[in-house]
C-alpha cells in the first residue's frame, strides 16, 4: 500500500516516516509533504492508497486539500492528525470522508489500529474492483466468442485505450497443469491482456488490446516466452490483428484454424514416430500395417520418410538395402524395402542381444582365463564379427573392455585394504602380479603398491 504523509513540521513527519517502517515494513512511503498545496501536487504524481494529513498546515490546510485529492483519488483512505481537540474538526473530517482522527501525540497503539483499518478498506476495495474487472472480462469474453456482438461497447466500458485487438488460443498437453497462467501472461505482456479459460476444453483465450500496430510482433515475442516457459506442453494458434470495431471474433477464427493445423502436423509426426519405433524392432507385420497408414495419408511425404530410415540404418552400422529414393516408385517397391529393413533391423537386434550377452558373461568371469574366440563362440557369433560388432557396440576393442572391467574391480579391493597384491592379481584374473602391477600403473597413471598405504 502506497503511502503520503502530509506534515508542516518536519521532525514530527520523519518520526511518522520511522514509525510506520518499523511497524508496517510492508507499507511504501511515495511521498511526504510540507503543506496542503504539495500534498494535492504529490498525490495527482504518486496516487498513494493512504494519506496521513495534519489539519492545520500553511497556506491550504489539510481538510481543504483533502476536498481536493478526493476529486481524482475517490478511493483514497485518510487519517487526520492533530494537535486540536475540536469537536468543529472532527465533525469537518469526518462529512469530508476521513477515516480517522487521531490527536497529537498519539499513542502508538491508536495509529496501529487506525492504519490497519485503513488496509483493510484498500485492499477490500481492491478486490471489489479486481471481481468486476473480471466479471467485465468474462462478459466481453463471452460476447467475443460466441455472440458476435456487443463487443465494441463491451470494449468501451473496460476503459482500454486501444485500437486493435488480436486472439491467441493456448491447448496444453492433455493433463498437464499451467500453474499461474493468468498472472504470467500478464507479466510477460506489455499490452493489455485479458485471459479467459474455457473450461470444457480446457483452452486458454488471450485477447490482446493496443492502440499501436505492433500487436503481432509483442504476440509472437509472447508466444516464443510461453514456449520457453511450457515447452512442448502447449500448442498454440494466433489469429490476425482486427481493429475493434470489426468483428475481433474473426482473430479467434483464425486462431482456431493455426491451432488445428498444428494438431494436424503433430498427429503427422506421431505417426511417422510410431513407424520408426515399430521398424526398429524388426516386427514386419505390424511395421507394414503403420506405413499403410503412412501412405494412404494426403499428407505422406516419401523423401521424410525415406530419409529418416536411412538415419536409423546409419547410426547402427548397418548396410542398408542400396536402393535409392528415385528407385522406390510404387507401393509395392516401397513394401519390399520396408520388409527388407525390418530383416535388417532384426538382424541387428539379435546381435545386440548377444553382445549384451557377452558383456554379462565377462561380468560374471572377469577374473578367469579366457580368450575372444571362447567369448564369441559362447554368444554364438564367429570370432571375427563378434570382435567386430562388440567394437562397435561398447566402443571399446575387446581386451581394452576385459582389461578395463579387471582394474576397476581391482581399484574397488585396493581401497578396501583387505587383500595383497598377489591376491588382488589372481581375484582379477591375473597369474602374474608383476604384470597385473604394470597393467594397472598404465590404466591409472599411478602403481597400485600406493594404495596399501
Amino acid at each position: 500500500m502506497n503511502v503520503l504523509i502530509a506534515e508542516d513540521e518536519l521532525l514530527e513527519r520523519k518520526a511518522m516516516i520511522k514509525f510506520l517502517q518499523i511497524q508496517f515494513p510492508d507499507l511504501k512511503i511515495v511521498a511526504e509533504a510540507e503543506n496542503g498545496r504539495k500534498a494535492i501536487e504529490l498525490a495527482k504524481i504518486t496516487k498513494p492508497d493512504l494519506l496521513l494529513m495534519d489539519i492545520n498546515m500553511p497556506g491550504i490546510n489539510g481538510l481543504e486539500a483533502i476536498e481536493e485529492i478526493k476529486a481524482y483519488l475517490p478511493d483514497a483512505q485518510f487519517i487526520m492528525i492533530t494537535a486540536h481537540d475540536s469537536f468543529a474538526y472532527a465533525k469537518q473530517a469526518l462529512s469530508a470522508g476521513v477515516r480517522d482522527y487521531i490527536l497529537k501525540p498519539s499513542r502508538k497503539e491508536e495509529t496501529i489500529k487506525a492504519i490497519k483499518s485503513a488496509q483493510e478498506a484498500v485492499w477490500q476495495k481492491m478486490r471489489l474492483k479486481q471481481q468486476e474487472k473480471t466479471q467485465r472480462e468474462e462478459l466481453l469474453m463471452i460476447n467475443l466468442l460466441y455472440k458476435q456482438g456487443a463487443v465494441l461497447n463491451l470494449h468501451k466500458h473496460m476503459q482500454v485505450d486501444a485500437s486493435s485487438g488480436i486472439i491467441m488460443i493456448i491447448k496444453p498437453a492433455e493433463g498437464y497443469v499451467m500453474e499461474k497462467v493468468t498472472e504470467n501472461l500478464k507479466s510477460w505482456s506489455n499490452g493489455y491482456l485479458i485471459v479467459y479459460k474455457q473450461e470444457y476444453d480446457c483452452r486458454w483465450i488471450v485477447l490482446a488490446l493496443s492502440k499501436n500496430n505492433q500487436l503481432h510482433l509483442d504476440m509472437d515475442v509472447l508466444r516464443k516466452r510461453i514456449l520457453h516457459e511450457y515447452g512442448k506442453q502447449v500448442e498454440i494458434g494466433i489469429g490476425k490483428p482486427k481493429q475493434v470495431d470489426e468483428n475481433l471474433q474473426e482473430s479467434y477464427f483464425e486462431a482456431m484454424a493455426m491451432l488445428q493445423k498444428s494438431s494436424d502436423q503433430e498427429g503427422r509426426a506421431n505417426r511417422l514416430n510410431n513407424f520408426l519405433t515399430m521398424i526398429v524392432t524388426g516386427d514386419k507385420t505390424k511395421t507394414l500395417e503403420e506405413f499403410m497408414v503412412l501412405i494412404r495419408n494426403d499428407t505422406f511425404k516419401k523423401e521424410q520418410l525415406y530419409y529418416q530410415v536411412e538415419h536409423l540404418l546409419t547410426i547402427r552400422n548397418i548396410n542398408g538395402q542400396g536402393r535409392t529414393l528415385h528407385q522406390l516408385q510404387t507401393e509395392r517397391d516401397w513394401y519390399h524395402y520396408i520388409e527388407d529393413c525390418c530383416d535388417q533391423f532384426k538382424v541387428y537386434n539379435h546381435s545386440m542381444n548377444q553382445i549384451e550377452r557377452a558383456k554379462q558373461w565377462l561380468k560374471d568371469h572377469y577374473d578367469e582365463q579366457f580368450t575372444l574366440q571362447e567369448v564369441a563362440e559362447h554368444v554364438h557369433l564367429s570370432p571375427a564379427y563378434f570382435s567386430n560388432l562388440f567394437k562397435i557396440t561398447t566402443g571399446f576393442s575387446f581386451v581394452d573392455y576385459v582389461t578395463r572391467l579387471r582394474m576397476e574391480k581391482a581399484m574397488s579391493l585396493l581401497i578396501q585394504k583387505r587383500y595383497s597384491l598377489k591376491e588382488i592379481s589372481y581375484m582379477v584374473g591375473y597369474n602374474d602380479p608383476n604384470y597385473f602391477s604394470r597393467v594397472f600403473k598404465k590404466h591409472y597413471q599411478v602403481a597400485p603398491s600406493q594404495f596399501q598405504f
